[in-house]
């Protein structure tokens, strides 16, 4: 799948993904496209629903706990402004991938809008059970979740392998962790690496 040159403005579903819906896809790439106040879900749905306001992609053939990771998806050139979903990743709501690649895009005003004495999860990104992030030249600004919340821009749960360089992080918001938190459960043979170059975290 090649998205190129497209404009995503105002959308909305009901469910996942308020521009685009991947799932099974197995390579994906979004080059110098613009999202902007597009959103997912709506008040009362079960968990799992309201993901991704602009874009949500699940790799995984049998649901998203799954352990298998597959599929990859490359952002390069692309601008993502006011989007929102109402449960997690205000942005960007991805499972079981193999590769995400984040290259010289930016990423604003972000949020999640469940009421904030509940948690949510990544105000921009939300990235479950993946083997690498690469994350390029990328800035986040002014994206946040509740107080109660993880990851007011950047939420990883079990991704492997995160590399990000020259990106930069301004004033974004969440109970713990405003630019990124990343969670683990692997064993000590079992190690995550992350590794942050040349970024810079500023007002969080």
């Amino acid at each position: 799948v090649i998205i190129r040159n497209c404009i995503f403005y105002s959308n909305r579903a009901n469910k996942n993904g308020g521009s685009l819906f991947f799932i099974y896809s197995d390579h994906i790439r979004i080059l110098s496209c613009s999202f902007k106040k597009n959103s997912a879900g709506q008040r009362g749905l079960i968990q799992g629903q309201g993901m991704g306001g602009a874009i949500y992609c699940n790799s995984a053939q049998t649901g998203h706990m799954t352990r298998k990771m597959a599929g990859t998806l490359i952002i390069k050139n692309c601008v993502f402004m006011l989007n929102s979903a109402v449960q997690d990743g205000g942005t960007l709501a991805m499972f079981s991938m193999y590769f995400v690649s984040l290259i010289r895009s930016s990423f604003a005003n972000s949020t999640t809008t469940l009421p904030s004495h509940l948690s949510h999860f990544g105000g921009c990104i939300y990235l479950d059970n993946s083997a690498l992030l690469v994350n390029k030249n990328s800035t986040f600004i002014f994206n946040t979740v509740g107080q109660f919340s993880y990851g007011g821009a950047i939420y990883l749960d079990h991704v492997k392998r995160v590399k990000q360089h020259s990106c930069y992080f301004y004033c974004n918001k969440a109970g713990v962790g405003a630019s990124l938190f990343h969670q683990w459960m692997g064993d000590r043979d079992d190690a995550f690496q992350l590794l942050l170059t040349y970024c810079t975290f500023s007002e969080g």
